[in-house]
């Protein structure tokens, strides 16, 4: 079943705030026909009272799920821009991601609880983009200058082995896990230590 469009959602509130004035009362006639007023039957035969209450509870709901698809509506259009523009965005999906950037030149996945976690570096046009991913998802983007050549190209010697695991257990640690620039700098390090090797 469809939630009620934004028309009939209005109606609904305009039925319920002029309920004094709409019929409360349905009469039978004894010849049949029927009448609907504010007021008791005049003889009390034939009468049933109506309900004309609505539902609160479910206007509500249906009023939340047309903001939910309103707002996935938004996002929608804003991703489809992005993906023109050849950027990424937070919210996107990796496959939106994909449409938007092409393959990553790098990438790293972990764990973080029960979270899985994507660190992906792109560049266009000139410009470097660090991105994070948590269960698939862009949390969390920066767009910088195309890193330097390798490390070690450029006489300097690679993260050791050791190195690249005390910046992974920094990536884990509890205390860090809600930082985000902190998580995309540990992930932008951990991704050119990586790459460096």
């Amino acid at each position: 079943m469809h939630p009620p469009s934004l028309p009939l959602l209005i109606l609904l509130l305009l039925a319920s705030v002029s309920l004094p004035a709409a019929a409360q009362y349905r009469c039978r006639a004894p010849d049949g026909s029927l009448s609907f007023q504010q007021n008791p039957c005049p003889d009390g035969h034939g009468q049933q009272k109506l309900d004309m209450r609505v539902d609160q509870p479910a206007a509500a709901a249906a009023s939340a799920d047309y903001s939910r698809q309103l707002s996935e509506l938004e996002r929608q259009r804003k991703v489809r821009e992005a993906i023109m523009a050849g950027r990424p965005m937070v919210s996107m999906t990796r496959a939106e991601l994909d449409s938007a950037m092409g393959s990553p030149l790098r990438s790293s996945s972990g764990q973080v609880g029960p979270d899985s976690t994507d660190q992906l570096y792109y560049q266009r046009g000139g410009r470097g983009f660090y991105v994070s991913l948590r269960n698939g998802v862009v949390v969390a983007f920066d767009d910088v200058d195309p890193p330097p050549a390798r490390a070690a190209q450029a006489g300097k010697p690679c993260p050791s082995a050791r190195e690249i695991r005390d910046i992974e257990i920094d990536i884990s640690k509890l205390a860090n896990r809600d930082n985000k620039p902190l998580q995309l700098e540990l992930n932008k390090r951990l991704l050119d230590a990586r790459a460096c090797r």
